[in-house]
């Protein structure tokens, strides 16, 4: 048979487990999309740079007045190719302008750190509990745990787990001052 008070120890041992690894997943794609970000912006400003070249090209080979018919034509043919070009470098430009605003849509810094800052005091929580409740435990022998584990199971107070612990200790305090003693230890 499994001791109740075992298994509850190693479903919290899986579950900071579980929470580290998803913790270390979302750092692995936060730093991916950095480098999305980064490798889109370069790119954007690469093409925009080509763009740049080829319209001052083709303003350089439109005719400007009435100059020979022959030029024309050779510098027509690169008009043509130059055009061919900007069109291939519009079509970039416009899909990496989707792909940055795809980028926008993703979680900022701010963001990330604002979860970093969630997750640190959740697993401050989590530890402040584990060490309350192991400091506790120490002290008792393992009869004694089930029977407090089976009491707590068939009275409901496992309900307990999910009350803040300032509550907690404004619930001791009242109990010590209606039995009117000055240690909780005494209860």
């Amino acid at each position: 048979r499994v001791k109740p008070g075992i298994d509850r120890e190693r479903y919290r041992s899986q579950d900071a487990r579980i929470y580290a690894m998803q913790i270390s997943e979302l750092h692995r794609q936060i730093k991916n999309l950095r480098e999305e970000r980064d490798s889109t912006s370069e790119k954007l400003a690469n093409t925009h740079h080509k763009l740049q070249q080829s319209l001052q090209q083709i303003q350089r080979l439109q005719p400007k007045s009435g100059q020979a018919k022959a030029a024309e034509a050779d510098k027509s043919q690169d008009a043509r190719e130059l055009a061919g070009k900007l069109q291939k470098a519009r079509e970039e430009v416009m899909s990496l302008r989707k792909e940055n605003a795809n980028l926008r849509e993703r979680p900022t810094l701010e963001d990330f750190q604002k979860a970093q800052r969630i997750i640190f005091n959740l697993e401050q929580k989590l530890t402040e509990e584990n060490q309350v409740k192991n400091t506790a435990r120490r002290y008792l022998d393992t009869r004694e745990l089930v029977r407090i584990d089976k009491m707590n199971h068939r009275l409901g107070l496992d309900i307990m787990n999910s009350v803040p612990k300032a509550q907690l200790v404004l619930y001791l305090q009242e109990i010590c001052r209606v039995l009117e003693i000055s240690s909780p230890d005494l209860v």
